[in-house]
C-alpha cells in the first residue's frame, strides 16, 4: 500500500510537472497576430506540422511543410493568414478570430513534441454605459455598469471603489452626495486584451445643483427656466435642522422684501432671471433653497453647503521605543492626505485624538521627507515638509574596519579654522582632528590617530578602520562657530554564521528549531517563503515546524544587522524527523495487531480448550458457527440464566426447565 501510494505520489507530481512545464499561453484580441515557436529544433528538418486542438476536441492541421512539397494549409480557417519558419518553426497567425482559440501542438519529422501553445481570442470590450438608479433617500443614487466582463469603478481622486453583483449582468455601487458637483465616477470594462473607461458621471448630473463655499464667500442660484409674465417671487431656505424661513420675496406691486434678519443686507434678487445672490456667507446659511414663481414652489433644488477653511496644519514627531521608527502626527480633524517625497500617498490611522498619525521608518535617506494636508470641498492646507533629517538626523551604520566620510552641507569660504568633535555614547565630548590656517592639521586625540584626514575645502572628515568605540555624533565647528548639523555613527561587529538547534516536542510530528542570537533573525523555507519566528527567553528566536513528509522540504535561518547577512545551513526535514516518521500510523497499526491477537486468542480457547468449550455450551445451549459463543456470551451477561437458580447448578442441555 506505501508503495503504491509513493508510486501514486510521484505519477501526481511527475503529471503535474509535465503538464505546467509544457504549456505556455497567450491572450489576444479579434484581429491581432500570433506567433508560436518550439523550444528547440533538430535539423535537419524533414517535415513540420502544426495542428489546432478547439474546445469542442476536433482537431485539423493549420499549416504543413516537408521538403519536397514546401507549404500547405489545408483548414480554410487558416489559408491567407498562416506563415511558416521552416528554419525555427514559428508559426504566424494574423487576423486572429474567436475561432482560432485552442491548443496547438507541432510534430517535426512526424513526431508530436510534447510542447502545447494554448491561444485565447476574445473579443474586445465595449465602452460601458454608467446608469443612474434613484433610491429613497435623496443623497443616494445607485450607479449600475451592466456588462459580464471585469468592472474597475473609479472616482474623481483615483480611488478604486468595490461594487456589489447582483441579478442584472454586470455590478453597482452606492454613491453619496458629498456636495462636491464635480466629483465624479467612471466604470471600466477590462479582459485580458482590452481595456473601456465610460464617460464620467458627476454628482452635479446625479444630485442635481449643489455648491460648497468658504465662509466669506459669494454664491448664487438662478432657477433653470421662468416664464413670463412673472408677478411674484420666494426664495426660501431649509437648515440642516428641518425649519423654513423666507430669504427674500418680491411682488410686482410691493417690490423687494427680506423678512429674515439672517439674510438682511447680504442678499439681491434679479427679478428679471429669479437668480438669488447671498454675500459674505457664514455657516449657518447652509441648506437647501427654493423658489416659489408666480405661488408656485418649482421642482429644482439648491444645496449649499458654507464651511471654514482649513487652518494650516502642523505636524507633531512623536518618539517610539525604536530609535528608527516615530510617529508623525497630523492633529486635525479635516480630511488628512498622507505624502512622502516620491509624491505616493500613504494611509493614516485614525487614533482617540484629532487627526491622524502615521509610522515612518528611517529609510537611511536625511532628504525624504513627508507633509500632511487638511482638505475641505473649499480649501486645502499643507504643513511643512519634515525630513529624515530632522526626524532622524543624519546618520551611518558601518562594519568593524569599514570607512566612513561625513560631509557638511554647506561651507562659506574664507574658511580659517575646522575643528570636528566626537561625543561617545557615554556622553563624553573629545576632538577628532583640527586644521587651522597657521598650523595646519592636528589630531589630539590618539583614538584618531593614523585614520583620520580631513578636506579643507569641502570640511569633509574621512575615518578608516573603524573600531566600535568611534560609535557616536560627530559634529563639525567652521570658523569656530558649530553648525547645526549632527552626524551618527553607529560600528558594529560582523554577524557570525548561524547555527540551528533542533528541539523535539512531545508530538512526534512537530520539532522546534532555535537560532540562538540576538541579531534580527530572518526564517526561511525552501519555498521562499519568510516565517514569523517567536521571541523566548533565551536570545534568539525559534519556529515550530510541521512534518510535511517531504524529507527535501528545509529551513534557513538569517542573522542581519544594519550592516552584514550571514545564513545558516539548511536543515531537511530528513534531519529533523528522520527518513520514515509516521507516528500516528505505527500507533494504529499496534492497536490493530492487538485486537486481531486478541480475537485469536479467544476463538482458538474455544476450539481447543475442553473446559473453555464446554462452559460456553452451558451458558449458550445454540451455537451455529464459531462466532455465535462471542454473540451469546455478551447477550448473557444482561440477563439470569433460564435453567439456573443463583444456587443450582445449571441443568443439561437435553433437559427443559420446569
Amino acid at each position: 500500500m506505501k508503495m503504491l501510494l509513493l508510486r501514486y505520489s510521484t505519477a501526481f507530481i511527475c503529471a503535474v510537472f509535465i503538464i505546467t512545464g509544457a504549456v505556455s499561453g497567450e491572450d489576444k484580441a479579434v484581429g491581432q497576430t500570433v506567433s508560436f515557436r518550439p523550444d528547440k529544433i533538430v535539423t535537419p528538418v524533414s517535415s513540420i506540422i502544426w495542428k489546432h486542438r478547439s474546445s469542442t476536441g476536433s482537431v485539423v492541421k493549420a499549416i504543413e511543410w516537408d521538403v519536397d512539397d514546401g507549404d500547405n494549409i489545408p483548414n480554410p480557417r487558416f489559408k491567407g493568414i498562416t506563415t511558416l519558419d521552416q528554419k525555427t518553426g514559428e508559426i504566424t497567425i494574423t487576423k486572429l478570430t474567436v475561432e482560432h482559440s485552442g491548443v496547438y501542438t507541432i510534430d517535426i519529422n512526424s513526431k508530436e513534441h510534447e510542447q502545447r501553445f494554448t491561444l485565447n481570442v476574445m473579443e474586445r470590450v465595449p465602452k460601458p454605459e454608467i446608469t443612474i438608479e434613484e433610491s429613497s433617500n435623496p443623497d443616494v443614487v445607485y450607479l449600475r455598469c451592466a456588462y459580464s466582463e471585469k468592472i474597475i469603478w473609479k472616482k474623481s481622486s483615483g480611488e478604486t471603489l468595490n461594487g456589489m453583483k447582483n441579478q442584472d449582468p454586470g455590478e453597482f455601487i452606492t454613491v453619496k452626495n458629498t456636495r462636491n458637483p464635480e466629483n465624479f465616477y467612471t466604470c471600466t470594462l477590462k479582459n485580458a486584451v482590452s481595456e473601456e473607461i465610460s464617460d464620467p458621471v458627476t454628482e452635479r448630473e446625479l444630485f442635481g445643483t449643489g455648491e460648497d463655499k468658504a465662509v466669506g464667500q459669494t454664491v448664487s442660484f438662478r432657477p433653470d427656466k421662468i416664464v413670463p409674465p412673472v408677478s411674484s417671487i420666494i426664495w426660501k431656505h431649509r437648515s440642516s435642522t428641518g425649519s423654513v424661513i423666507k430669504v427674500i420675496e418680491w411682488d410686482a406691486e410691493d417690490g423687494d422684501n427680506i423678512p429674515n434678519p439672517r439674510f438682511k443686507g447680504i442678499t439681491t434678487l434679479d427679478e428679471k432671471t429669479g437668480e438669488i445672490t447671498i454675500t459674505k456667507l457664514t455657516v449657518e446659511h447652509s441648506g437647501v433653497y427654493t423658489i416659489d414663481i408666480n405661488g408656485k414652489e418649482h421642482e429644482q433644488r439648491f444645496t449649499l453647503t458654507v464651511m471654514e477653511r482649513v487652518s494650516k496644519p502642523k505636524m507633531t514627531i512623536e518618539v517610539s521605543s525604536n530609535p528608527d521608527v516615530v510617529y508623525l502626527r497630523c492633529a486635525y480633524s479635516e480630511k488628512i492626505i498622507w505624502k512622502n517625497s516620491s509624491g505616493e500617498t500613504l494611509e493614516g490611522k485614525k487614533n482617540h485624538e484629532l487627526g491622524e498619525f502615521i509610522t515612518v521608518e528611517n529609510t537611511g535617506n536625511p532628504e525624504n521627507f513627508y507633509t500632511c494636508t487638511l482638505k475641505n470641498a473649499v480649501s486645502e492646507e499643507i504643513s511643512d515638509p519634515v525630513s529624515e533629517r530632522e526626524i532622524f538626523r543624519t546618520g551611518e551604520d558601518k562594519a568593524v574596519g569599514q570607512t566612513v566620510s561625513f560631509r557638511p552641507d554647506k561651507i562659506v569660504t574664507p574658511v580659517s579654522s575646522i575643528i570636528w568633535k566626537h561625543r561617545s555614547s557615554t556622553g563624553s565630548v573629545v576632538k577628532a582632528i583640527e586644521w587651522d590656517v597657521d598650523d595646519g592639521d592636528n589630531i589630539p586625540n590618539p583614538r584618531f590617530k593614523g585614520i583620520t584626514t580631513l578636506d579643507r575645502k569641502t570640511g569633509q572628515i574621512t575615518i578608516t578602520n573603524l573600531i566600535i568605540e568611534h560609535s557616536g555624533v560627530y559634529t563639525i565647528d567652521i570658523n569656530s562657530k558649530e553648525q547645526e548639523q549632527r552626524f551618527t555613527l553607529t560600528v558594529m561587529e560582523r554577524v557570525p554564521k548561524p547555527k540551528m538547534t533542533i528541539e523535539v516536542s512531545s508530538n512526534p510530528d512537530v520539532a522546534y528549531l532555535r537560532c540562538a542570537y540576538n541579531e534580527m533573525i530572518i526564517w526561511k523555507n525552501s519555498s521562499g517563503e519568510t516565517l514569523n519566528g517567536t521571541k523566548n527567553h533565551d536570545p534568539g528566536e525559534y519556529i515550530m515546524v510541521k512534518n510535511t513528509r517531504n524529507p527535501e522540504n528545509f529551513y534557513t535561518c538569517t542573522l542581519k544587522n544594519a550592516v552584514s547577512e550571514e545564513i545558516s545551513d539548511p536543515v531537511t526535514e530528513r534531519e529533523i524527523f528522520g527518513t520514515g516518521s509516521n507516528a500516528g500510523m505505527i500507533v494504529a497499526i499496534v492497536i490493530v495487531v492487538f485486537i486481531v491477537i486478541a480475537v485469536i486468542a479467544i476463538v482458538l480457547s474455544y476450539l481447543i480448550m475442553k473446559t473453555v468449550h464446554e462452559s460456553v455450551n452451558n451458558i449458550c445451549p445454540c451455537i451455529p458457527n464459531i462466532f455465535g459463543p462471542l454473540d451469546c456470551l455478551l447477550k448473557k451477561t444482561d440477563r439470569e440464566p433460564k435453567n439456573s437458580a443463583p444456587n443450582d447448578v445449571a441443568s443439561p442441555l437435553n433437559e427443559t426447565a420446569p
